[in-house]
């Protein structure tokens, strides 16, 4: 249960945390359609996957532990105080314009999977995420569960944003976006305390 607890939570964590994809899905589905939104979703959770499992591959082949979680408290405190403290300029309004130009599906992958990809948070995000569930989970049935936990948060806040992304404008204003960004820094925050505790004491 702590595990599966443990995944929701970053996976919830993971699909609000505000960026440049969380964006794009919902300004694709208001502007594009749903289709391409939810293929830019899709793209996104590809890159997800990709980067997750070269991460676990890259940790694992690593020599020393300590500075592994060092790495990945590190990673996980710089991220959180990062949405912490963002400055407000950041937070920008979605635009409701609709638009006429078509968009094939395989662009709809490309970008989501693009962007993801070569977003340095993202990558940095799943080197904090990884080293905290090769730390805490050290049996493969909890990583699994822990695993299985963030795709369902994940995947289902991503499907809500593709579907109701008229109804999730709404509740976008800069302001709560700067909210919702501080309370997943402070959530990363708290796991790299937690992950700091555990391989202290």
């Amino acid at each position: 249960m702590k595990a599966l607890a443990e995944g929701l939570l970053l996976g919830t964590a993971l699909s609000v945390m505000i960026g440049p994809v969380f964006l794009l899905i919902i300004q694709t589905s208001i502007t594009k359609g749903v289709s391409n939104g939810m293929l830019t979703a899709f793209g996104a959770l590809t890159s997800d996957i990709v980067i997750f499992v070269f991460c676990l591959h890259g940790f694992r082949l690593a020599d020393s532990d300590s500075w592994v979680w060092i790495t990945g408290f590190i990673v996980l405190v710089v991220m959180g105080l990062n949405l912490l403290f963002r400055p407000k300029a950041h937070y920008l309004s979605i635009s409701d314009k609709s638009s006429t130009t078509p968009m094939s599906g395989t662009f709809s992958f490309m970008q989501g999977f693009t962007i993801n990809t070569f977003n340095p948070f993202v990558f940095a995000f799943w080197v904090g995420i990884t080293v905290m569930m090769n730390e805490r989970f050290k049996d493969t049935q909890n990583a699994l569960i822990f695993i299985a936990g963030m795709s369902i948060s994940s995947g289902a806040l991503n499907v809500l944003k593709v579907m109701l992304p008229q109804k999730v404008k709404t509740l976008l204003s800069p302001r709560n976006l700067r909210i919702i960004s501080q309370l997943c820094g402070a959530a990363l925050v708290v796991f790299a305390l937690l992950l700091g505790i555990q391989m202290l004491w």
